[in-house]
């Protein structure tokens, strides 16, 4: 356990003058290794109170979903052949459509 001794930091300890370049960075505050026994142990480390209701205050929603993935990032070449594939199929479909209903 450490602890902060404050000492007075207008004067140097005797044997070490201003400019030691073995004097702590921290001037004023000595740290020590006691255990102190006067603490109590902490016992709450975590609760989940309350965290329900605030979820549920605007809903739990599901995620959007979208149609497809975007093409963003996607090699250039191939997202200009898809394009284009998309449209062809688009064309066979309708007529398809038109074949059958007439």
């Amino acid at each position: 356990m450490c602890r902060a001794v404050t000492r007075d930091v207008t004067k140097p300890p005797p044997s070490q003058g201003l400019f030691n370049p073995n004097r702590n960075r921290c001037q004023g505050i000595e740290l020590t290794t006691e255990d102190d026994d006067d603490t109590m142990a902490k016992s709450k480390n975590h609760t989940n109170h309350n965290q329900n209701k605030k979820a549920h205050k605007n809903g739990i929603r599901k995620p959007t979903s979208t149609r497809s993935r975007s093409m963003k990032g996607v090699d250039a070449k191939f997202r200009r052949n898809s394009k284009y594939a998309a449209a062809g199929s688009y064309k066979a479909r309708l007529e398809a459509k038109q074949a059958a209903a007439s």
